[in-house]
């Protein structure tokens, strides 16, 4: 009877890194040592996750681990170990209670992909979201990034409340909490409302067109180590609830809906891939860069009552894929400064680093045989057997304009001219380049085997992931 409630020991692992980096003073242990002890934990939570029993209904059928539940999961896990590894090496200062965050977060994701219930969705939703605001505020003698978090923070809460009373509407017009089964037809107008409010509250979390603009400017005035985080945990968690809640109500959904999905997925393609074109900063351009990418997840979303449980696993692959590369990226530039013009010289500073962010990038323009290529690939797949192909089109077309932007850093780490004399550059020199005053002062130079090792298995894995992601696939069917 309690078998299945082994499920949930990652989590307890999970909420036990949490306890010890935030009793990390207490302990006697560093920054950095706590840092790594969250790593480790993270790690062994994955390792729980590859474990645990799939499709297991757990708490009355309101949560269950489904099989590409679990490899969401792992890979979530796997991407806070690398970041945890990154920190400990890389950021100076107080960051016991970054990793207690980074931990909450992560716990809550892996909640989040399991939710069957609209409570418990919500529930999960803003543990998850909750400690990036904090993330991206971390530190509080800067009036950037306090201005980021508050950005973040005001728009979450306010799309929580939509989705909230959203919610209370879909309970309203089919008598259930629970996902699956919730039938809004009988209710009329109350139940659409409910459903569209609730996609809303959604598609404001993953920054789709029209409810992206607070994204680029959070990102802008965040830590750069912060947003690595918070662009790709919490938004990977959001972004498979947005392909999740169609497929768990593709039996009762409106066809209204379905054209809604369509109309925003070719928006924000568009709109965040000409927007990227016309940006200068790092940051401002990785955040359009995710606006675009939920355009392409809702490509293959509009083709789920045709693809099926296909398009599931295709979307599944293509966010795991895109978030990290995402965190590569985000990670290799950090010490760097925030704008493009700062990676100039990078390939005679950091060799390997300049060729990490090469694959990184070739990655997300979709260039094969690297991940990113068969994550996109798949998904367009996906939406080829449905009556959407001309979303596909437009999508093939966005991810040639967005090979611009992604060639601009590459174009500056290898052909642009050095700064300075000796190609050495100062944190004065990169704050004046307009870095949020992040210059390398605030970086530890001493300690760098973990970062680099971070770095290192986030490339490898783009590189290695995608000849195997046939088998994936094939694996997360085989466990319907």
């Amino acid at each position: 009877m309690l078998s299945g409630y082994w499920t949930l020991i990652p989590y307890a692992i999970l909420f036990f890194g949490v306890l010890i980096a935030l009793f990390a003073d207490w302990a006697g242990l560093s920054s950095r040592l706590a840092a790594l002890f969250g790593a480790a934990c993270a790690l062994v939570a994955g390792l729980g996750f590859t474990l645990s029993e799939a499709s297991q209904l757990l708490f009355g059928g309101r949560f269950m681990l489904s099989v590409s539940g679990r490899l969401v999961s792992v890979g979530l896990c796997i991407i806070t170990a690398l970041w945890l590894m990154w920190i400990a090496d890389r950021v100076k200062g107080r960051t016991r209670e970054a990793t207690a965050l980074a931990l909450l977060s992560v716990m809550g994701a892996c909640m989040l992909v399991g939710a069957r219930e609209f409570i418990t969705l919500l529930v999960a939703l803003e543990l998850t979201a909750m400690p990036s605001y904090v993330l991206l505020g971390y530190w509080a003698h800067r009036r950037r990034s306090l201005e980021s978090a508050m950005k973040y923070f005001l728009f979450s809460v306010l799309t929580t409340l939509v989705m909230t009373y959203g919610v209370s509407l879909v309970y309203a017009a089919s008598g259930t909490t629970m996902i699956v089964g919730a039938d809004v037809s009988g209710g009329g107008l109350i139940g659409l409302i409910g459903l569209v409010m609730l996609m809303v509250g959604i598609f404001a979390k993953v920054s789709a067109v029209p409810f992206h603009f607070w994204a680029p400017d959070a990102y802008a005035g965040a830590s750069a180590w912060g947003v690595a985080f918070v662009a790709t945990v919490p938004k990977a968690a959001a972004m498979v609830t947005l392909l999740r809640l169609p497929a768990l109500m593709a039996d009762t959904l409106p066809e209204s809906l379905i054209t809604v999905f369509v109309i925003i997925g070719i928006m924000s393609m568009v709109v965040g891939s000409f927007a990227a074109l016309t940006q200068d900063t790092i940051r401002r351009i990785m955040a359009y860069s995710g606006v675009v990418n939920v355009g392409f997840l809702l490509t293959g979303i509009a083709a789920l009552q045709t693809a099926g449980s296909f398009a599931i696993f295709a979307g599944v692959l293509f966010i795991l894929f895109y978030v990290l590369a995402v965190f590569g990226v985000l990670l290799v530039t950090a010490t760097e400064g925030d704008r493009v013009s700062d990676l100039a010289g990078l390939s005679e500073r950091r060799p390997v680093a300049a060729w990490i962010l090469v694959l990184l990038s070739l990655s997300l323009i979709g260039v094969p045989p690297l991940a990113g290529f068969f994550g996109k690939l798949y998904i367009f797949t996906s939406a080829l057997t449905s009556s959407y192909v001309y979303m596909v089109v437009i999508a093939v077309l966005c991810s040639v304009v967005s090979a611009f932007y992604y060639l601009r850093f590459m174009k500056a780490a290898f052909f642009d001219a050095v700064p300075s004399k000796d190609g050495a550059r100062t944190g004065e020199e990169i704050a004046g380049n307009g870095a949020v005053s992040e210059g390398l002062d605030e970086y530890d130079t001493k300690h760098r085997l973990f970062a680099r090792t971070a770095l290192v298995v986030a490339t490898t894995l783009i590189v290695v992931l995608g000849p195997l992601s046939g088998y994936l696939i094939d694996w997360m069917m085989a466990g319907i």
